[in-house]
């Protein structure tokens, strides 16, 4: 028995050193859990939804608030804290809600005409209906919660007896029904809809009982005691009807005289002791009415889009609202003030970029503020009020010491990010959204890319604009990116899929045609040889600068891509979806890496931090996570020994306008650098300057065969004579310019030559090999042509190397 007992003791203290060593689950600034992988967050997850909220309800205890969004989901709050509780997983874009009269069970609808009824204390989907009429977009509970009613799109009302699962009658109202409410007897339903008039109707015989008014009615609500229906319209006023003799009652104005404008009441609601009246609308705001004299007690500021919900707490002492912005806000009635200050964003992340040294994040929100987070803990350090407007758009400078923000208006902002103050301000793409922004290397100029269809660089320190590209009949910019010395621009557009420019000139190369209903998002590779874009048909593409073509493709999800990221060492891509997931893949073979959950809606932005091991994401859900990413970096390709024959035929391939097989010839190169090197040194052999500089002299020659052998030695040097001939162009005889405009132009009409393919592939290859030898092999090919594309490659891979 002893040697059982201290058995059992060494055993207890073993479990208990178990649990012990566990790891404490990571949690936020404020105490919430983090999704699995995550390591910070920017901003709270309560009272947050992925989309926006289109209907709040308050549990009769009180102690729980149900909402529903667009994300497909309804989701159970802890009234008191603002934490979830439970979820309800519809799947489809949620259009109405309702609670019974016991508050045990829900009931959502969607946008197919599917109605799920649910158990609230579990999260079980207790029943399934289904309308024919297309979406249901009003439900409630009638006689005493033991039939339910749904109203779709087309008109009808369907009315479902729970105990039994089946039809129990239909109502046909009017052609279209905008808004229904249920009396607090149970059997009264009414509607507005096409015809305008107010109709109620007897649930149990599906018969009208009487109809009144005129009016375009959005939203209907009973008072508790069923003596007064109030009715809001598309004019700002609101209706206060007795429904027993249909007579108007009163109006009241939500315009409070001022100026007509297209505000409008989204939702109207009672109190629970009929005095007080709430009203949502499209201007942002909510208000509240005393019911006896029709007067304004308060109107309520917090919201930053439109409120489409509310709910009044069973002691009428809070409401709650929910808007577009993808929040829910609790309010004090009696103060006409927030009750808790939630911190984070008050509305969708649309745009983030990580300070150069990835310590410092910046978010821009639909809010109209700009804010500053330390990453590693997602502690905000500081926040500007930029402006009224959504913002859309940020980009850190490269120096670290300002952020550059764009707005829904069109105005470009230069905030110092030490402090938060804007120093710069200036109007850009004629007054529209600036969806996209980017900074130059040097940190002197800007790239933007608006909804007028336009893509500008602009001088930093001035505003001046500097050159436009793009024409403002392609349609809204979604995505811009450029090449850290602006030598190339490619824009992501609805309309002309990809658009590919010089720089410096505003030239454009070419249209990169693939992509389906067009792009979504666009960016460069670090070195600028690569495009890697996201389209609409949801396949990731990658292009090649040089050959102007698709190198490889991968898919993403439908709808595309919203947001892309690519690691430092060029490895590790990154893209968000409209799921909220963000998917890592291998760059080179497409291969789908590692999926991150934990963001309730649309994934808006993405950043590596400078080490590749972390990565930052922004969403639609107000917040922001860090995640370690570290996992799926890591891994090289393994080094392989090619026979001769093998890196011959290889280098054949790199001169290929087949992408596919130029991309696989540069991953096997790459692979055995002790033949690669080797080889490349000896194909590779640079033009001299001198050369060059001798056959454009030739052009002069009275002679006329000398001149004829120089063109045909310059044509077959192609663009890599091309910065050679124009600076001889500038003191040229007539002549003489005349063949130099020729052979200018025949560069114009043709794409790259095979051996120029071949030389800028090779480039890529020395780069991701690194070693002296092949370091050695491009310093020969930078003492190149002056201003050739190759000997400009060159340089610039030495340069990288170097850091």
């Amino acid at each position: 028995m002893v040697r059982t007992a201290a058995l059992g003791l060494l055993l207890l203290g073993f479990a208990t050193l178990s649990v012990e060593a566990q790891p404490t689950p990571p949690v936020d600034q404020g105490g919430d859990p983090l999704p699995t992988g995550a390591l910070a967050r920017l901003g709270t997850s309560r009272w947050r939804h992925g989309h926006g909220v289109r209907s709040v309800v308050h549990l009769p205890s009180g102690k729980g608030v149900i909402s529903i969004s667009g994300d497909g989901v309804a989701r159970l709050w802890d009234a008191a804290t603002g934490r979830t509780i439970r979820t309800f997983r519809q799947g489809e874009t949620l259009l109405a809600q309702a609670l019974s009269p016991d508050g045990k069970t829900l009931a959502t609808s969607d946008t197919r005409g599917t109605v799920i009824v649910w158990e609230v204390a579990t999260g079980k989907e207790k029943q399934r209906f289904k309308a024919r009429e297309g979406w249901t977009h009003h439900v409630g509970f009638v006689q005493q919660g033991s039939v339910l009613a749904a109203a779709t799109e087309g008109g009808a009302i369907y009315l479902w007896d729970l105990a039994t699962g089946r039809e129990s009658g239909r109502v046909q109202a009017a052609s279209s029904l905008r808004a229904l409410a249920v009396a607090p007897d149970g059997r009264t339903l009414a509607t507005n809809g096409e015809d305008r008039a107010v109709v109620l109707w007897d649930a149990l015989t599906g018969k009208e009982v009487r109809s009144f008014g005129t009016e375009r009615i959005r939203a209907l609500s009973f008072a508790p005691d069923g003596k007064t229906l109030a009715g809001a319209d598309f004019d700002h006023k609101i209706y206060l009807w007795n429904p027993e003799k249909g007579e108007l009652l009163k109006t009241l104005d939500a315009n409070q005289g001022q100026v007509r404008s297209r505000t409008y009441a989204l939702e109207v609601g009672f109190s629970h002791d009929g005095k007080t009246l709430a009203t949502v609308s499209t201007d942002h705001l909510a208000r509240l009415w005393e019911v006896a004299t029709g007067k304004l007690m308060h109107t309520l500021h917090g919201h930053t889009d439109q409120v489409y919900a509310l709910s009044f707490a069973p002691d009428d002492k809070t409401l709650a609202t929910g808007s577009n912005d993808n929040r829910i806000v609790l309010w004090d009635v009696a103060r006409g003030k927030e009750k808790v200050a939630t911190t984070g964003h008050g509305g969708p992340i649309n745009a983030l970029a990580l300070s150069p040294e990835g310590e410092l994040a910046a978010t821009a929100s639909q809010d109209g503020t700009l804010r500053w987070w330390e990453v590693k803990t997602g502690k905000e350090v500081r926040r500007t009020e930029v402006l009224s407007e959504a913002l859309f758009s940020l980009a850190y400078a490269p120096d670290g010491k300002t952020v550059a923000v764009g707005g829904s208006n069109g105005i470009l902002h230069l905030c110092e990010a030490k402090t938060g103050k804007t120093v710069r301000a200036w109007r850009a793409h004629r007054e529209k959204a600036i969806s996209s922004l980017a900074f130059a290397a040097d940190g002197r100029r800007l790239l933007s890319g608006g909804w007028d269809s336009n893509v500008c660089l602009w001088d930093v320190t001035s505003g001046t604009l500097l050159r436009e590209y793009g024409s403002r009949a392609d349609g809204w910019v979604h995505a811009v990116a450029l090449t850290g010395d602006v030598g190339k621009v490619v824009s992501a557009g609805r309309i002309a899929q990809l658009r590919l420019w010089e720089g410096a000139t505003g030239k454009e190369l070419a249209l990169l045609r693939g992509h389906a209903g067009g792009a979504t998002t666009v960016i460069f590779s670090s070195e600028g040889r690569l495009i890697i874009s996201s389209g609409r048909d949801g396949m990731i593409r990658v292009w090649e600068v040089a050959s102007r073509g698709e190198l490889r493709s991968f898919s993403g999800l439908a709808g595309g891509a919203t947001a892309l990221a690519l690691a430092p060492d060029g490895r590790l891509l990154a893209s968000g979806h409209q799921d909220g997931v963000i998917r890592l893949w291998n760059l080179t073979t497409g291969k789908l890496l590692q999926e991150l959950e934990g963001h309730l809606g649309r994934v808006e932005g993405l950043a590596f931090t400078p080490q590749g091991n972390r990565l930052l994401s922004g969403s639609a859900d107000t917040t922001a996570l860090l995640w370690d990413v570290s996992a799926a970096r890591a891994g090289k390709p393994q080094r392989i020994q090619l026979t001769a024959s093998q890196v011959k035929e290889y280098w054949l391939d790199l001169a290929l306008g087949d992408g596919a097989k130029a991309s696989r010839a540069i991953q096997m190169l790459v692979r055995d650098p002790e033949h690669t090197v080797p080889f490349l040194s000896e194909h590779l052999q640079p033009v001299s300057q001198k050369r060059i500089d001798e056959l454009v002299r030739a052009l002069e020659d009275r002679r006329f065969l000398v001149r004829e052998q120089a063109m045909r030695e310059l044509k077959a040097l192609g663009r890599a004579a091309e910065s050679a001939l124009r600076e001889g162009r500038k003191n040229a005889s007539f002549d003489a310019r005349k063949r130099i405009d020729e052979m200018l132009q025949a560069l114009t009409d043709t794409g790259p030559r095979p051996e120029e393919l071949q030389g800028l592939r090779s480039v890529a290859i020395l780069e991701q090999i690194g070693t002296p030898a092949a370091r050695k092999v491009l310093q020969a090919l930078a003492g190149g042509v002056r201003g050739a594309e190759l000997t400009v490659e060159a340089k610039k891979a030495l340069q990288r190397l170097e850091k």
